[in-house]
């Protein structure tokens, strides 16, 4: 997304009821309407025609106070505080992309490290394992019963569920940062929940690991969330 045509703008109610007490609803509407369209185009047009236009209409605005409030800019006129906010939110998404950049490159130049040389899935000796695999076979014989009650799948078909499950959440996990243990323990949470209330652990490891991009310490973060999902209820 261009960084000049970011499709929001904050908006402080407080500011702007008391700046434009002495406005008409109509004049209100207009000044608001011109406002969106200066985040959206750069600036408020001169031709007065065009501002109606912009504003679907000019009965019963007073212009003038509008007009107060803007300066002459290059393309038209513009409200000063507005274009603090555009620098400002331009500023903001540029540091959030760079951020983001910067983790993928981490993310990126971790994983050309093993290249050539990775070990494939039948070797144990890469220095992050990964832990998919058969984990899923350890979910208890009572837990089974249940999931198998619960999704309508015999034997086979749950195995195939479990499997998938597994993967998914094993991988999602191990990119956050988390160690085969911290894995396993998630995966037992997971199960739990599911069982207990119908939520695959693919959408508990999304909840357990949302919003972890460049964290130090995931697997702290991962505990204590998982911490707060087995508390009862108040």
């Amino acid at each position: 997304m261009s960084l000049q045509k970011l499709p929001w703008f904050a908006f402080y109610p407080t500011d702007f009821l008391s700046s434009t007490l002495e406005m008409s609803p109509a004049t209100v509407g207009a000044y608001i309407r011109l406002l969106s369209h200066q985040w959206i185009a750069g600036s408020i047009p001169d031709e007065q025609a065009s501002r109606v236009r912009i504003c679907g209409g000019g009965d019963g605005v007073d212009w003038d106070q509008i007009q107060r409030r803007l300066i002459q800019v290059p393309g038209g006129w513009a409200h000063p505080r507005l274009l603090a906010e555009k620098d400002r939110s331009n500023s903001i998404a540029e540091k959030r992309r760079a951020h983001i950049a910067k983790v993928n490159d981490r993310r990126s130049n971790r994983d050309s490290d093993c290249d050539n040389d990775c070990p494939t899935t039948t070797t144990t000796t890469t220095t992050t394992p990964s832990p998919v695999g058969d984990g899923w076979k350890g979910v208890s014989k009572s837990a089974r019963e249940k999931l198998m009650q619960r999704e309508k799948l015999d034997t086979d078909g749950l195995d195939a569920l479990l499997e998938g499950q597994w993967n998914y959440l094993s991988k999602k996990l191990v990119f956050a940062g988390c160690a085969d243990s911290m894995v396993g323990t998630a995966w037992l949470h997971a199960v739990k929940v599911w069982a207990g209330r119908g939520v695959r652990p693919s959408t508990t490891a999304q909840k357990l690991t949302e919003n972890l991009n460049g964290c130090r310490d995931a697997q702290s973060v991962i505990r204590y969330r998982m911490k707060q999902a087995s508390q009862p209820a108040r």
